[in-house]
Order: structure tokens, then sequence, then C-alpha cells
């Protein structure tokens, strides 16, 4: 038997290093990860304490209510939800629809006030965004009768794009905080001048 082999009854010096030291691997997002799926997948440097979430927009046609999008403060209809107006319904132009929502303003009601009273004029078409609004008629003994009560994503005054716009049947009242998107029948008269499909 070699002398250094008898000597030798302990860890070598570089062993005994290894041993008392931790290993460090480079931090992983989630523990339950599996750490060759955290080396496979692309990663991109972000600044620490931000983070991007990719959103998507989707709304659905056909349902009978129409869909607006907010971002911050700004709410906006969809251009394509407004084929959920009966007149509009066979519009497939892209670009007028898109003019058609720029002309919706942005109207905020508080809970009792009147967004149309019946058997005034009708000047616009009226998107509720949010909020509750009840349909009403005057009934017997000066009492109104209510008939409905429209939530987000209801509209008013949609048969006024077609032909003469008459006068509201009923009484529109904000029953909560209202916001309504207003189509002044005025600029669309307008946009209909300049636009064929319309």
């Amino acid at each position: 038997m070699a002398p250094e082999a008898a000597a030798r009854t302990a860890l070598g010096t570089e062993a005994a290093a290894r041993l008392a030291s931790t290993l460090k691997t480079p931090p992983q997002s989630q523990g339950t990860t599996p750490r060759w799926l955290l080396r496979a997948l692309p990663w991109a440097e972000v600044p620490g304490g931000t983070f991007r979430v990719n959103r998507r927009l989707t709304h659905t046609l056909g349902d009978g209510r129409v869909e607006f999008h907010a971002t911050g403060p700004d709410l906006r209809v969809i251009p394509a939800e407004l084929r959920e107006l009966p007149p509009l319904a066979g519009l497939d132009d892209a670009p007028t629809l898109e003019a058609l929502a720029d002309l919706c303003r942005p109207r905020e009601h508080r809970a009792g006030e009147t967004l149309a009273e019946a058997g005034a004029p009708v000047t616009e078409v009226l998107l509720i965004a949010h909020g509750k609004v009840r349909r009403s008629v005057p009934g017997a003994y000066d009492g109104p009768v209510e008939l409905a009560t429209l939530a987000g994503g209801a509209f008013a005054g949609a048969q006024a794009l077609v032909g003469d716009p008459g006068r509201w049947p009923h009484t529109l009242r904000a029953a909560t905080r209202t916001t309504v998107l207003a189509l002044p029948l005025a600029a669309v008269a307008e946009l209909a001048e300049r636009t064929p499909a319309l």
C-alpha cells in the first residue's frame, strides 16, 4: 500500500470546499416549472418591477348588444359592433363603420336624469355603455308605466337611422349613474352624403 493512500483519511481540500458551499443556480421564474423548460423557452429581459400583458380584443356579433372598448377614461364603441343596430346590420364597409364610431360622443347621466322625453324629436341614437335606463310611457292618472329596463349594450333610437327620425315613443330615464354614447343624426346625414355605402 502506498504511503500517500494510507495517510489520507479525509476528503481533499477541493472536494471539501465543494461540499461546504451551496450550489448556486441561475434564478428561475417558478419553482414548479421544470428547469429544462425554462431553458428551452425564449425569455425577454424586462426591467425589474414591470411586466407586459398581451391583450386581445374579442367581441361577439349577432347577440343584439353593442360592445365597447375602454382604455383608461376613453370609451369607444367597437366599429363592427354598430352592425347590431338593425338599420346597419348589412353594412360591411369597415371604413364607414369606423367613421360612424368616431361620431359617437360619450355622455354621463346621474340617476333620475332624463335622456329622452316621449314626444320629443329624435336627434340621436343612444348606445348605453354602463348603467341602467328605464323606458316608460305616460300611463293612466299621469303616472309613468315602465316598459323595460335597458342595461349596458342596449341602444335606443336606432329606427331614426332609416327615413324620417320621428319622435321618441317613450321616455328614457337613468335608473343609475349611466354612461351613453350618442350618435347625432345630423352628423350621420353628413357622412351619408359623402359615403355611398350608407
